[in-house]
C-alpha cells in the first residue's frame, strides 16, 4: 500500500513540473488484491496571479509514512522533499 501511494504522489509530482498542473479533487480506488491504484484527478494549469506558489516539492518520501484505516475510510501521512 505505501508503494501504491508512493508512486501515485511521484506521478502527480510529474504532471504538477512538467504540464503545470495543481489538483485539487482526487477519488481514488485502491485494488488491495492485485496492488493497482486507480484515480480520477480533477485540477487547473497553475496561474501565478491566483495560486499562491512558494516551494516546489521535488518528491515524496517514505520517511515516517503511514496509512490507517479509519472510521470515516482511510488516513495517510506523508512526508515530501522540498
Amino acid at each position: 500500500m505505501k508503494s501504491l501511494l508512493f508512486d501515485w504522489l511521484n506521478d502527480l509530482l510529474f504532471y504538477y513540473g512538467s504540464e503545470n498542473l495543481a489538483f485539487s479533487k482526487f477519488d481514488v480506488e485502491v485494488d488491495k488484491k492485485n496492488f493497482k491504484l486507480k484515480a480520477v484527478c480533477w485540477g487547473e494549469k497553475i496561474d501565478l496571479k491566483r495560486h499562491d506558489v512558494r516551494t516546489g516539492v521535488k518528491a515524496t518520501t517514505y520517511h515516517k509514512m503511514q496509512i490507517k484505516k479509519i472510521k470515516e475510510g482511510w488516513k495517510a501521512q506523508v512526508i515530501l522533499d522540498v
